[in-house]
């Protein structure tokens, strides 16, 4: 009898005994399986970088961007301090303002840096996201669940609002808390940052 007519049969290919042919065809979908398996794998969709919620709101001047954004960090900064208690956090410079490649001024405020490895005892950014959220969702800003991408043992959150304000904590081992926010300024002219000073 061919090949074609014992398959036809239910028999299976010829030299295969009828007890067989249930692992023969269950050897058969393995080898599929496995042929198709990493092309499946690649069409998962990767863990998502944080989702910024859209920009809706207008800019504000550079004075009022800073008197609203400034108790911000600083109570990001006492959330940290009480979730890390062995870890201090000291400034990193003035405040500063930027003109963007696309044409919008940006306000730097003031960073601030850990003095110790604030990766080690967070378990990987888990606590810091734990000591963020409660400080940031009543300030308007979006809640932090999900790392950002980051490649060198670099470590990242970000944080954003309707405003287009950013909360970014990142680092290798001892990290930076910074806050920047688009302003409305024409002339982006750091003598307008004389007015923040004291």
């Amino acid at each position: 009898m061919s090949t074609a007519a014992r398959v036809k049969q239910g028999l299976g290919p010829p030299g295969v005994r009828k007890g067989q042919r249930g692992r023969v065809i269950s050897k058969l979908l393995a080898g599929t399986l496995v042929l198709f398996l990493p092309a499946l794998t690649a069409c998962q969709p990767k863990e998502a970088g944080p989702q910024l919620p859209a920009v809706t709101q207008e800019p504000g001047g550079v004075l009022e961007s800073s008197r609203k954004y400034s108790p911000v960090i600083g109570q990001i900064r006492q959330a940290l301090e009480g979730q890390f208690p062995g870890i201090g956090w000291e400034a990193a410079g003035p405040a500063s303002l930027n003109r963007q490649d696309n044409g919008e001024c940006t306000l730097f405020l003031p960073a601030f840096h850990s003095d110790g490895n604030l990766v080690k005892v967070s378990e990987k950014f888990r606590h810091v996201m734990d000591a963020l959220n409660p400080v940031l969702e009543p300030n308007g800003f979006s809640t932090v669940a999900v790392l950002d991408e980051a490649t060198d043992g670099w470590w990242s959150v970000t944080s954003g609002n309707a405003q287009g304000a950013n909360v970014t904590v990142s680092g290798r081992t001892d990290v930076e808390l910074s806050l920047r926010v688009p302003v409305d300024s024409e002339s982006c002219s750091p003598n307008e940052l004389t007015a923040l000073e004291g």
